[in-house]
């Protein structure tokens, strides 16, 4: 059986990480301790227990029960799912700012222009060759992703010319936000598709897809913590706005804020913009059908509407 890449919306990702009603959201990286090799399940983390229950397939944490249980265990407070409810448990992270998988950037990009088919183009930037300056796409003289995740866009409806520049003098006109402000006001009717090719959340995968690993060599513990759970881990601290604890000062408002220029800020939304897209890999190699047949077990999960459902492992917002 081949499995296809399809990238999800927001609204796709809203549907996945709701349960009964409830938004599944994480806001925390406490849970994981890296420094101490420790792991905590804490509400809100990246193994949150009362969105995703146990990590393991067949016990809870402490290991006191090892089976599918109604209720969490009274040591660890981690219920355990069965295998079917365990692989729907999905949860998101929501950012403070919109991002464009880049697997999807041929397609915006041809949106870009339809939007803009009759609109003179002007770019401004430092020298004429895009390609030098990293700002260019497969063609050397093409916009690239660059361009849409840093640049500020200006669109004057009397002489129907849209300026895009690399030189920042009003943030809330740059990248996707302000291309948005631009369509919402000129060209209403592509506001819809325009919004389902670009993101605010960024779907977590279950749990159960992601133990941790605890292993003992010469009398010390040891723990494994899975990728996937580390690069949630870090999206939490460097985007997420509620992630406030601790005194590593990266939280993104507290950055934002030391930030002096509204060029710096934009800079610093566009790195990690670009953080985002560098760390897409891990979560499509986990659902390759040839790691443990995951891929197939996927096929298998049953949704809350009880069809059937065969694209929970095409559908990735990573």
């Amino acid at each position: 059986m081949g499995i296809s890449l399809e990238l999800l919306t927001d609204e796709d990702i809203l549907d996945y990480s709701r349960e009964a009603g409830e938004d599944h959201v994480l806001t925390s990286k406490s849970d994981l301790n890296l420094k101490y090799d420790n792991i905590r399940p804490i509400v809100g983390g990246c193994y949150d227990p009362v969105i995703f229950g146990s990590p393991f397939a067949d016990r809870c944490i402490c290991g006191k029960i090892r089976q599918p249980s109604k209720s969490p265990c009274p040591n660890c407070g981690v219920r355990v799912y069965s295998k079917e409810e365990a692989l729907r448990r999905f949860a998101r992270i929501e950012l403070p700012f919109y991002y464009l998988n880049d697997l999807r950037f041929d397609i915006f990009k041809q949106k870009f222009d339809t939007i803009f088919k009759d609109t003179k183009i002007i770019l401004n930037f430092s020298g004429d060759d895009l390609k030098r300056l990293g700002y260019s796409a497969r063609g050397a003289k093409k916009m690239g992703i660059k361009v849409f995740d840093m640049c500020q866009f200006d669109y004057n409806p009397d002489t129907k010319e849209l300026t895009v520049s690399e030189f920042i003098t009003d943030e809330s006109k740059c990248s996707y936000e302000g291309i948005m402000k631009i369509i919402e006001e000129y060209f209403p009717e592509h506001l819809t598709e325009y919004k389902k090719l670009i993101n605010r959340y960024y779907l977590v995968l279950p749990a159960v897809m992601r133990p941790f690993t605890l292993t003992y060599r010469d009398g010390k513990k040891l723990m494994g913590t899975h990728k996937l759970s580390i690069w949630y881990s870090s999206i939490i601290w460097l985007c997420c706005v509620e992630d406030k604890k601790g005194a590593d000062k990266l939280n993104y408002e507290t950055v934002m804020e030391s930030l002096k220029t509204p060029g710096e800020r934009v800079r610093y939304t566009a790195l990690l913009r670009a953080y985002l897209n560098a760390g897409k890999k891990e979560a499509t190699e986990l659902l390759n059908t040839s790691k443990e047949n995951l891929a197939r077990e996927l096929y298998a999960v049953r949704t809350k509407q009880n069809f059937w459902y065969v694209k929970v492992t095409n559908r990735l917002s990573t």
